[in-house]
């Protein structure tokens, strides 16, 4: 049983790895500020300077800006152990981005709260918000922003499946 709690542990950074690295490529659309691109790569790297550049976007006057501040502070809290101040600005975001504005950062952020409510085992939960996740991914134009975000959520779901599987050898060998 210890070992397969291990296998886990083991995939969990290179998901979180790959989330990012898959994050940077998807930043690149012209949709999202130059500010944020730059911060959302800093995340774990430097989550107390993304705190101050995030909470000055957080009082910008338009919601793409705003929204985008909400993020940033969401993830860099996610970082520094602030999990419920995380959770809050990630469900803050959701309500400030409309469906058919920002639908890229909208898909991100709905894979958010899905990795969250699995990290915190509320599965069914989790299930929904990376569905409407997937939902959004029609509306989106062809091309990096697009591919960004379709790589979001295939790494969402693969996690799901690997723990999923993690599960099974575990019941099995009860």
């Amino acid at each position: 049983m210890s070992k397969d709690k291990t296998m886990l542990g083991r995939y969990f950074p290179f998901f979180w790895m790959l989330f990012f690295v898959v994050s940077a490529s998807w930043a690149q659309s012209h949709s999202l500020s130059p500010i944020f691109i730059k911060n959302s790569n800093l995340v774990y790297q430097d989550p107390e300077q993304v705190r101050k550049v995030a909470s000055y976007l957080e009082h910008s006057n338009t919601p793409q800006s705003k929204a985008e501040g909400l993020y940033l502070l969401s993830e860099s809290n996610f970082v520094l152990g602030n999990y419920s101040e995380s959770i809050a600005r990630l469900f803050e975001t959701n309500q400030l981005l409309k469906a058919d504005e920002g639908a890229a950062l909208k898909v991100f952020v709905l894979a958010s709260i899905s990795s969250r409510c699995r990290i915190f085992g509320v599965q069914d939960k989790s299930d929904a918000y990376l569905d409407r996740a997937s939902g959004l991914l029609n509306g989106l134009a062809k091309g990096t922003e697009k591919n960004g975000c379709h790589a979001t959520v295939l790494l969402n779901q693969a996690y799901i499946l690997l723990l999923n599987q993690a599960y099974i050898l575990l019941h099995n060998q009860a």
